[in-house]
């Protein structure tokens, strides 16, 4: 069972990685376009989806955390 647990952390860790690494992408991006004079819609609808994956790495902490405990 404490292998599948390390894995389970592993794997969440890397997880939270990447899509922490999606979010500052999507963030550079948004920023860009507002900048730049993009279609306003696109750029609120990134950052519609900037702010949606903020909220779910929020959610990936808490249960991170709740797994370390």
């Amino acid at each position: 069972m404490t292998d599948n647990l390390s894995n389970v952390k592993k794997n969440f860790a890397q997880f939270s990685h990447d899509l922490k690494n999606s979010v500052m992408g999507i963030s550079i991006n948004t920023q860009m376009i507002k900048k730049f004079g993009g279609d306003k819609h696109i750029a609120e609808y990134a950052a519609k989806i900037e702010k949606r994956l903020e909220d779910i790495l929020k959610q990936l902490e808490e249960f991170r955390r709740s797994i370390d405990s």
